[in-house]
This record gives structure tokens, sequence and C-alpha cells, in this order.
């Protein structure tokens, strides 16, 4: 338990302004959202991170969260590729879909218009020919 105490008042603000920075909905600045949304960034942040908790496990929790809040923060604020760059939302889908959707009529529908009411009287009721069943090499008969 004794490894949870604040040795030194430096961990008490470090833990403080891990805490706001956590709690409240702090922007990062774009400069240093381009810097976090790389590979090397992430990981610097992650090391960054870990490594407090050596100076405290509290510290080091409040750390770990901290730097993935700034992860996370820095990839939705950054101007690098986002996931939301090449997802289209719909409005964009239906735009591009009504160039393909021209609402004249198309040869099925005026072929169907021009044909004549089927009426038909010359049903064949009763079939010149009568239907054989071929052996069925021991298959159930339907």
């Amino acid at each position: 338990m004794n490894s949870l105490k604040f040795n030194d008042k430096r961990h008490y603000v470090l833990a403080a302004v891990l805490a706001i920075f956590i709690v409240m909905d702090i922007k990062v600045p774009p400069g240093v959202a381009n810097l976090v949304d790389t590979i090397v960034g992430k990981v610097v942040v992650i090391m960054i991170g870990l490594s407090l908790m050596g100076v405290n496990p509290l510290v080091g929790i409040l750390g770990v969260i901290a730097a993935y809040e700034l992860i996370r923060r820095s990839s939705s604020s950054s101007s690098i590729f986002s996931s939301f760059d090449f997802i289209p939302n719909e409005k964009s889908k239906s735009n591009e879909m009504q160039v393909y959707q021209n609402n004249q009529i198309t040869v099925e529908e005026e072929v169907i218009a021009q044909m004549l009411p089927r009426t038909a009287t010359d049903v064949l009721d009763t079939a010149s020919f009568k239907p054989v069943q071929d052996k069925l090499h021991a298959a159930a008969k339907l």
C-alpha cells in the first residue's frame, strides 16, 4: 500500500494534470496532433505513458489513460489520413447514385407498355402427348 502513496509534491501535480487532461475535453493543437498521429509518435506516447509506472503506480495508470486519450484525440483532429476520409456517408452515396439513375422509361418498360393484354383462350386442356418417366435406378418416386 506504500507504493500508492505520493512521495513528492510533484507527483500530486502530475496526477492532477493528467486527471484534468483525461476528464476535460481539451483539444490537441494541430502541430502536436500531426506528430502524435504517426507510428513513431504513437510508440513514443505509449512508452512515456508506460514509463510513468516507475514513478508511481497511480500516476502510471493515469499516464496510460492519458496516453490513450492523447492518441485518440490526435487521430480525430489531425489532418493526416483518417478512416472517415475514405468511408462515404449516405448523402454522398445518394448523390453519386442520382448520376446513374435517370428517370427515363427503360426499353423493358416501353415494350411491356406496348404489349397487348393476354386473353388466352387457346390454353392446352388436353395435351397430345403423355409424359414418360425413365428408369429410377433405385431412386424414390415422387
